[in-house]
């Protein structure tokens, strides 16, 4: 886990400054990887409740071994989950995620490169290789290959209403004539099988390139690259979109491809000739191009609230974005750095990652900028729980809390140890009670879609010695309250006592001497209808030995009561 850095800071100081008169604010700075760990390529993905990045470790165009490395965003920090150590090609664009419409996230590795000598072979094939979050959205399952494919230089992906994964890749060169770069795409269900032929296109003397892809809301793929050709002393340039030409020039060159499909169902074209551009097809019809100024490397994405975001590279890193009711607003700057990805966070947030002097960095656009509230409601403090207990954990909080995390601290302990991480806000949280004699409370912090915070704790609760070994003794359900001795009586140092209680109650089990003074609570909480067993050890509330005498022990459940005599003795 990394704290935030001086630069971390200051980049929040100047991004709150720059964002204000905007509805939200770039929030949430966080350093992606380690000082020790200098990382370049990166992708952000988001399940139902977490958020992911995945990011290789190593130098662009070296022989240095590679890793791929995941990590964990808890609202903090990042914290590193996973490395795979693999050797990769060290381009962003072949690293791609995609979520399905059940929130699980599917990360697709495109392993192999035009330079061969770089690659230390840690895999067995060149090709695509999948991993998988699963339901839990507590792991990744292992790398495994999706199917043989070398050459490629860039992909895109994405996956259907019914869960089909769509890919395109500009291949390095012709499949026929060794020249050249040809665009393949080919669709897959989520078990990778596929389920549509592959395709090529990989006209002799053109060169095809960045490819990108999207579905609309009606499960249409709109699938586009650009195209450049030499015809005498100047070159064709040209915009294909589903094999339809919808933007064309002579010795400009077209790049940084991005369709996206926007809340209204219109698919937008991104990209760069002699300044930033874009077309809307509206209806099946492509609008003119317009532009919208000068820059460079683009990324866009469609947020939760229906706004088309476009990032670009300048001499910072600077976003636009558009909304239907209001146009689109003005340039405004991010931070410096290169842009690098930009994606969703579980909340439907803009979440943007950039690459600045060998180190990573995140950012999230935050419309929601007020805190919420929350209250643990139970356990309730100088409650006693017994070993192996399970004890619900159960919360009242404010209607914008999205997520919560449950944390666990022991009595003289400084740590606090995460037992529920970002779980759904209308969860109840089981915990089971270890097998140790201490104090123990809960903390509960609450998260809403801004990834503001509101924390509360419990005060201390006891974790009894001796136990509370309850279970029917068959199953039967015809059970009677009941007390009752396991062992001698007189006694010395222990002895077994043993309850049964018929109905669901608050049953309360009590030692006192022989005048009616309480000498210790063995056990009070709410129980349900079983035979139960725990034991005495002879001594008060304080720890300190009872004398010798008459003592009773008396079971309760507010209505009824059973006693029985204990005689202690040296």
């Amino acid at each position: 886990m990394f704290k935030k850095t001086g630069l971390v800071s200051l980049l929040l100081v100047i991004m709150s400054i720059v964002a204000l008169g905007q509805e939200g604010q770039w929030r949430h700075f966080a350093q992606i990887n380690p000082d020790t760990i200098q990382a370049t390529s990166i992708e952000i993905i988001s399940t139902n409740n977490q958020l992911w990045s995945f990011w290789l470790e190593g130098h662009v165009y070296s022989d240095t071994v590679e890793m791929l490395i995941s990590s964990k965003y808890d609202g903090h920090n990042w914290e590193i989950v996973k490395i795979d150590d693999a050797c990769w090609y060290n381009d962003a664009d072949l690293i791609k995620a995609g979520k399905d419409n059940f929130g699980r996230a599917y990360l697709y590795f495109y392993y192999g490169t035009i330079l061969p000598k770089y690659n230390t072979n840690k895999l067995n094939e060149y090709g695509v290789y999948k991993s998988f979050c699963n339901e839990v959205e507590t792991n990744w399952s292992d790398l495994s290959l999706c199917y043989s494919w070398s050459g490629a230089l860039n992909m895109d992906l994405a996956i259907s209403k019914n869960d089909r994964v769509y890919i395109i890749s500009e291949q390095h060169m012709h499949i026929s004539t060794g020249q050249g770069s040809g665009i393949y795409s080919t669709c897959y269900d989520t078990n990778w099988t596929q389920v549509v032929e592959a395709s090529y296109d990989d006209a002799t003397e053109i060169n095809h390139y960045r490819p990108s892809i999207t579905i609309d809301k009606n499960d249409s793929v709109w699938k586009g690259w650009c195209t450049y050709q030499q015809l005498g002393t100047t070159y064709h340039h040209k915009l294909n979109v589903n094999n339809q030409i919808i933007d064309f020039t002579e010795n400009l060159f077209f790049s940084n491809l991005q369709l996206v499909t926007d809340s209204l169902n219109k698919v937008w074209a991104f990209y760069t000739t002699d300044s930033i551009r874009h077309m809307v097809n509206d209806s099946g019809a492509w609008r003119t191009s317009v532009s919208l100024g000068v820059g460079g490397s683009l990324l866009s994405v469609v947020d939760k609230k229906g706004y088309v975001w476009l990032v670009c590279q300048r001499d910072s890193i600077i976003y636009l974005n558009y909304f239907a009711q209001s146009g689109w607003n003005n340039w405004d700057s991010i931070t410096i750095g290169t842009v690098k990805n930009i994606s969703l966070d579980q909340m439907g947030n803009p979440c943007l990652a950039w690459y600045h002097d060998k180190k990573i960095y995140s950012a999230i656009y935050c419309r929601d900028t007020i805190a919420p509230w929350v209250q643990i409601t139970s356990p309730v403090a100088d409650s006693t729980y017994y070993k192996g207990q399970t004890v619900q954990v159960q919360f009242s909080h404010s209607n914008d809390v999205a997520f919560l995390n449950v944390y666990c601290q022991k009595e003289g302990q400084s740590e606090w140890q995460n037992i529920f991480d970002m779980i759904s806000k209308d969860s109840l949280v089981n915990w089971t009670v270890p097998d140790d004699s201490a104090n123990y409370r809960f903390r509960a912090e609450a998260i809403d879609s801004g990834w503001n915070e509101a924390v509360d704790s419990t005060g201390w609760f006891l974790v009894s010695p001796q136990g509370l070994a309850g279970k029917p003794s068959d199953t039967s359900t015809n059970f009677k309250f009941a007390l009752n001795l396991h062992g001698p009586n007189p006694f010395r140092q222990n002895i077994d006592i043993a309850f049964a209680v018929d109905k669901p109650c608050n049953a309360d089990l009590s030692i006192y001497n022989s005048l009616g003074q309480l000498v210790k609570v063995l056990y009070n909480d709410r129980t349900v209808p079983g035979n139960y067993k725990l034991q005495w050890n002879g001594c008060d509330a304080a720890g300190k030995k009872a004398a010798a005498g008459v003592y009773f022990c008396r079971l309760s459940d507010g209505s009824r009561n059973s006693n029985i005599k204990l005689i202690k003795v040296n």
